[in-house]
């Protein structure tokens, strides 16, 4: 997605939020923690530094696990990352790369204001037994217009981070946020018919004692 792309999907500065890199390794903790082999993994909207595939838990993987991050500004190309892509518009033989049927994970923080779009495109992604994992704001339920997309896309999990993680220079961050874990279509409707639980909020405490640390750390 180049610079023009964004401007015409709303995407500003105003929408990019580098990860750090601690809370990057616990959400692809959390993936191993749900059941996740290991396997290959997408980080659409990766930025520069593509701190999921760049983890301590991905890293451990074997050399022969695809990694890929996918930028979606227009900048140089970095090792594992393919720039100037357009996720949300692009042929699905263009993003399963390497003979892929699915990608068994697929995550990463996207734009809030294209979140999900990204959740949608994700899910039509992953493998039958794939998962979707993104950190986002939890005022992103609050939404009114956003009560089609909640209704078509319930959540597995909610994981409520704490304490709250900013990214900011600022002492603090005005929003709450969380890991959203969603599993895939043929999978949630599954689960759906057996009337299991769905949307189930829990807590993902930070690790290391400090925090999880901000932008000028």
């Amino acid at each position: 997605m180049t610079d023009q792309l964004f401007k015409t999907r709303g995407k500003s500065e105003a929408d990019y939020y580098p990860t750090r890199q601690l809370l990057a390794d616990e959400g692809v903790r959390l993936a191993k923690h749900l059941g996740w082999q290991g396997g290959h993994m997408l980080e659409p909207g990766c930025g520069n530094l593509a701190p999921y595939i760049n983890s301590e838990h991905a890293m451990t993987m074997r050399s022969d696990v695809l990694r890929i991050g996918m930028e979606l500004r227009d900048v140089p190309a970095e090792p594992g990352i393919m720039p100037g892509f357009d996720y949300l518009e692009a042929p699905e033989d263009e993003i399963l790369i390497g003979g892929e049927h699915g990608w068994p994970l697929i995550i990463t923080n996207p734009p809030f204001t294209l979140a999900t779009a990204f959740v949608e495109r994700s899910r039509d992604l992953v493998t039958p037994d794939g998962l979707v994992i993104m950190l986002l704001r939890l005022s992103i339920e609050g939404s009114k217009k956003r009560r089609e997309f909640w209704e078509a896309n319930p959540y597995l999990f909610r994981y409520v981070i704490r304490p709250r993680p900013s990214f900011s220079r600022s002492t603090s961050d005005n929003s709450e946020y969380g890991y959203f874990v969603w599993a895939s279509r043929p999978v949630t409707r599954m689960i759906e018919r057996l009337g299991g639980p769905m949307m189930v909020s829990r807590f993902l405490d930070c690790p290391d004692e400090k925090g999880w640390g901000r932008p000028s750390d």
